[in-house]
């Protein structure tokens, strides 16, 4: 019964990322977003399952596909500590193709934000999440360790 709100929640909150919404409106949905994200009331695992539909089949080349995209893997960012781990490494290959092209794509925000998912899930796994990602380009890997150190 939850599981429906949660799907119909996130895809009206995505949907306020499209088209000619204001910043303010986009802003509101991503702040709800990572609310819901970080709510100890709605089950992460449902919450990842709903956003991580609207992720799989967006891209970075459509303006709005991107704009669903960067909203979701923030709200991803902030739902990771809340997975647990054995469902973030079952997620890795889903979220791989997203990830990747966030990283070589895009603008600056949705580069930002695959990084800070990257960071946010081996904060969790450990570096095992690095090989997971193999792939990744020497510079990426290097931006990536950057920030993983920071963090620390």
């Amino acid at each position: 019964f939850q599981s429906k709100h949660i799907n119909s929640a996130v895809e009206k909150l995505l949907e306020c990322s499209k088209g000619t919404s204001s910043y303010e409106q986009v802003h509101a949905a991503e702040r709800a977003l990572e609310n819901m994200a970080e709510s100890e009331a709605i089950d992460p695992e449902q919450c990842m399952e709903a956003l991580s539909k609207h992720l799989l089949t967006a891209s970075t080349a459509d303006e709005n596909a991107a704009a669903v995209t960067l909203l979701t893997l923030r709200a991803l960012t902030k739902l990771v500590g809340r997975i647990p781990s054995q469902d973030i490494v079952e997620a890795i290959p889903g979220l791989r193709p997203t990830l990747f092209a966030s990283l070589n794509g895009g603008g600056v925000d949705m580069r930002k934000a695959a990084i800070f998912l990257i960071v946010e899930m081996q904060s969790r796994l450990g570096d095992d999440v690095m090989q997971e990602l193999e792939g990744l380009t020497a510079s990426q890997e290097k931006l990536v360790q950057i920030y993983i150190d920071r963090k620390k």
